[in-house]
């Protein structure tokens, strides 16, 4: 969107750059009916860290910021 502004590329948000430290949103549940649900994101979040970020984890560089008691669980 801000590519297509008047500043367009001189703006430092329009950039790009290296990724070197990743921050992962995992939203979950916290208890009920939502076993596959909840099961499903943490084999996303984790299949993403794999293939994506692998290069980051092994770093130590990625984070992750669970939302949902389950998630908190299997990211601990």
């Amino acid at each position: 969107v801000s590519a297509n502004t008047e500043v367009g590329t001189a703006s430092p948000y329009t950039q790009v750059r290296s990724i070197e430290k990743v921050l992962i949103v995992v939203v979950t549940s916290d208890r009920g009916l939502c076993g596959a649900f909840n099961s499903n994101i943490i084999k996303a979040t984790v299949a993403l860290i794999n293939e994506k970020y692998a290069s980051q984890n092994a770093k130590g560089n990625v984070e992750i910021l669970a939302l949902g008691k389950k998630g908190g669980e299997a990211f601990q």
